[in-house]
């Protein structure tokens, strides 16, 4: 795969805050003075004007994603709890089903297993 020299630039910059209303960007280095929406988190806006200019577009994304982070928070405690769990089954001994077999187990299941092959005379 192979870039345009005239879009790799585009592709490979850092990518800048943008404007969700007006799609203003600010230079690297230069302090942006945009404001995140408070209720998604996502948005971001370089004025109250853009802000307000955006809403009645902005509105049905909002609330998804402020419903989406507040079930997302609601789940945190039972993945943490998963988690837990999963380092506690870690740290416990492993049974004896689990454990390798001996040498001496080996030949006592072999000759379990020829005694059931066998049926006696």
């Amino acid at each position: 795969l192979e870039l345009r020299d005239d879009v790799a630039p585009l592709l490979l910059a850092p990518a800048r805050p943008l404007c969700s209303a007006c799609r203003v960007r600010h230079a690297p280095g230069e302090e942006p003075p945009f404001k995140t929406c408070a209720r998604c988190g996502v948005s971001k806006y370089c004025s109250i004007e853009c802000q307000a200019a955006d809403y009645a577009k902005h509105k049905p994304h909002c609330l998804a994603a402020a419903e989406l982070r507040d079930v997302l928070k609601l789940m945190q405690p039972t993945q943490d709890a998963l988690k837990r769990e999963r380092l506690d089954a870690r740290a416990q001994p492993r049974d004896a089903y689990l454990r390798p077999l001996s040498t001496a187990d080996r030949r006592a299941l072999a000759q379990q297993a020829r005694a059931a092959a066998d049926p006696p005379h």
